[in-house]
């Protein structure tokens, strides 16, 4: 038998300092912590109150990315940097509906 060595990762690790933490991160983070909680409780129809108040969380987190611009467009400039940053930005305003959608269905 034989086993395969892995090296060990911390992905994401910031330990080093060198992370710069963005506004755009929190709003990203409470989504995500949002979007769990969703999941969680979305079989259940006797809880659509509940989570019709954290898709709001979700819904104003998504609003206020919109706005925001990706860490890694400092990576690109001119229309580089102006495409990733409407993409991005197109995205976002695509979730933002999706989010709408789910709140009618609710």
């Amino acid at each position: 038998m034989r086993l395969a060595y892995v090296p060990f990762v911390k992905a994401n690790s910031h330990e080093d300092g060198e992370h710069n933490h963005t506004s755009l991160e929190d709003e990203m983070s409470a989504m995500n912590k949002a979007w769990r909680s969703i999941r969680r409780q979305i079989k259940d129809s006797s809880k659509n109150e509940s989570i019709l108040a954290v898709e709001a969380k979700v819904n104003n987190a998504a609003q206020a990315t919109t706005k925001l611009t990706p860490i890694r467009s400092g990576d690109f400039s001119g229309d580089e940097k102006k495409k990733l940053t409407e993409r991005y930005q197109n995205a976002m305003k695509r979730t933002t509906g999706l989010i709408s959608q789910l709140e009618a269905a609710l």
